[in-house]
């Protein structure tokens, strides 16, 4: 590899760096001043909500199957 493709990587490398660091002091600031939450953060929290409505529809699914079992029963 010639120097000026290591150094035009190495630069990119530092520049790529750079933006993360400047993206997670920005969401870090505007969470601590506005109360915002940060796009990692909203994504986790949609991920929960989403395991949460699966849970609840499993819950029901399962309660209408005993209820529909409980029903032959009788």
């Amino acid at each position: 590899m010639s120097s000026n493709a290591a150094n035009s990587n190495t630069l990119t490398d530092m520049k790529e760096a750079a933006t993360s660091a400047m993206n997670t002091v920005s969401d870090t600031v505007s969470q601590a001043v506005y109360g915002e939450k940060s796009t990692s953060q909203k994504a986790a929290d949609s991920v929960d909500r989403a395991g949460d409505t699966a849970g609840h529809k499993a819950e029901k699914a399962s309660n209408t199957a005993n209820s529909a079992i409980n029903d032959m029963k009788n």
